[in-house]
């Protein structure tokens, strides 16, 4: 109870207390030093330097200090003071550290701490307890009588992992963190065990229940950054932009599709790339694939994209917005033949190509990117009818992965399951995102050990936090954090009406 006290109250209380004595004392002084001017603004200077210097109030000062210097509030520099001046013990509390056991064994002024809370939740107890409650008394004095202790500074900690670099933000603190313990290593660091350890540590010590700890490696490096953000940036969702269809839209750049941890666009590139976008039940797949299709609206209008899609759920997903594909396929016999066919037309096209002579394939109205949209697409194997017909549908899919990106072929299929055996075609996507899923292994398989390792923690994403995933940069290799935005249902019938009407229009015209 007093480790708890000293963390809230008692500094406070002994400061209140240190304060009024020394005004006592100071304004005795100064009646018996014949209350002179000079004597009375003295004291008045060295009462002042003394609350300064108190316990309190520098954590206080010190964070006023961070808050201006990097323009975040005091709350949120004080969070930071307290992570730096209370490092040793949270990491010890986490497990990650450790306390040197000859000063414990020496029985050196122990402090409370160390028969308080554990991260596990159980109580050191010591036999010698009556020797800790007087040995606790007159380290209480000490700290309220004096202000100018902590009950961490009488503990001596060893293997704590060193901060070899700290930068504030306006989202949070990051922390280079570099191991201190024999065997320890950067990985280790980074696990989702020891962030988990570390985070509810973090929080216990700052006070911020919305504390939220992020980890990342560097495949190269020996140290791991740890991200102490103060609120999840992309805990709200954001909905849709309005979708403007008179826009030009290049189909070769990345199309924004939700907002990344920083603030900015997200951007996936569908031009040139197969993708393969991984996710629970319930994590958010339907607003990933929404976004990228009501961002291509206005290209599908002008005719540059070419949407297929296969909805083996009936239509459960794509009827809202069927009239921004150009075939969809709700049965495994019509995803049959519209496979088939785009393995018709990427053949002509590669033909096309070689007799022109062109190595690259540039969307335009006579030859659109053509974009093919699989939801579910584990149900391409396990919904065949026989082995002969999977294996059918397998080939027409391995051809469009494996030669579409040169005649302007895309793919986005999406899947609960990222194993090989949920989709035999999975090598051959380029490109992946994963959405929350259920573990770390399915975390490694989906993104690979290395983006899990480097603060890919998709396991690790609130299920209320729908449509937030991790992606990589196609061109710096970076992971990205993003969450995509949230498409009503309403959202996506007008943009789709709207491009069916500018359709008939057209249709219209040229009659």
């Amino acid at each position: 109870m007093i480790s708890s006290l000293s963390r809230s109250l008692l500094p406070w209380c002994g400061f209140v207390v240190r304060s009024l004595v020394w005004a006592v004392v100071l304004v005795a002084i100064w009646g018996s030093a014949g209350q002179s001017v000079f004597t009375g603004l003295f004291f008045v200077l060295l009462f002042v330097v003394s609350a300064a210097l108190s316990l309190p109030m520098r954590p206080l000062l010190w964070a006023i200090w961070v808050s201006r210097r990097s323009g975040i509030s005091v709350s949120q520099a004080l969070a930071y003071v307290c992570l730096r001046r209370e490092w040793d013990r949270m990491l010890w509390r986490s497990s990650v550290g450790a306390v040197r056991e000859d000063e414990r064994q020496a029985g050196l002024v122990e402090s409370v701490v160390l028969r308080g809370y554990r991260q596990d939740g159980e109580t050191v107890q010591r036999p010698d307890e009556d020797r800790d409650v007087l040995v606790d008394f007159v380290r209480l004095v000490l700290v309220v009588a004096t202000g100018w202790a902590r009950w961490s500074d009488f503990v001596r900690y060893s293997d704590v992992p060193r901060i070899v670099r700290a930068s504030v933000t306006k989202h949070g603190v990051d922390f280079t963190v570099s191991p201190a313990a024999k065997g320890q290593t950067a990985a280790d660091l980074g696990s989702s065990e020891a962030i988990a350890r570390v985070e509810s540590s973090a929080r216990l010590v700052t006070g911020c229940g919305g504390l939220v700890l992020r980890a990342s490696t560097s495949r190269t490096s020996a140290s791991v950054v740890w991200s102490f953000v103060w609120a999840d940036p992309l805990a709200v969702a954001v909905p849709v932009p309005p979708v403007d269809l008179e826009r030009s839209v290049d189909p070769t750049a990345p199309v924004p599709i939700g907002l990344h941890e920083s603030g900015g666009l997200y951007g996936l590139q569908v031009y040139g790339k197969m993708t393969l976008l991984v996710g629970g039940t319930g994590s958010g797949k339907g607003s990933v694939i929404w976004s990228l299709l009501l961002g291509l609206a206005p290209a599908i209008r002008a005719g540059v994209v070419r949407v297929h899609g296969i909805d083996l759920k009936g239509g459960v997903e794509f009827t809202t917005g069927v009239d921004l594909f150009h075939q969809v396929a709700y049965t495994y016999a019509e995803a049959k033949d519209l496979l088939a066919g785009l393995e018709d037309a990427l053949e002509q096209r590669l033909a096309h190509m070689v007799e022109s002579g062109s190595r690259k394939h540039v969307p335009s109205a006579d030859h659109p990117l053509e974009l093919l949209v699989v939801d579910e697409a584990a149900s391409l194997t396990y919904l065949a009818p026989d082995t002969a017909t999977s294996k059918k549908v397998d080939a027409h899919l391995k051809r469009i992965l494996s030669t579409g990106r040169a005649a302007g072929f895309s793919v986005l299929a999406a899947m609960q399951d990222p194993r090989k055996e949920s989709l035999s075609t999975r090598d051959l996507f380029s490109n992946q995102i994963a959405l929350r899923l259920r573990t770390e292994d399915d975390a490694r398989l989906a993104l690979g050990a290395w983006a899990v390792d480097a603060g890919a923690q998709a396991h690790m994403i609130p299920e209320t936090q729908q449509g937030t995933g991790y992606g990589i940069d196609s061109e710096t290799s970076e992971i990205v954090r993003f969450r995509a935005f949230w498409c009503s249902d309403d959202a996506v019938r007008g943009v789709a009406a709207e491009v069916t009407l500018s359709f008939m229009e057209g249709a219209d015209d040229e009659f």
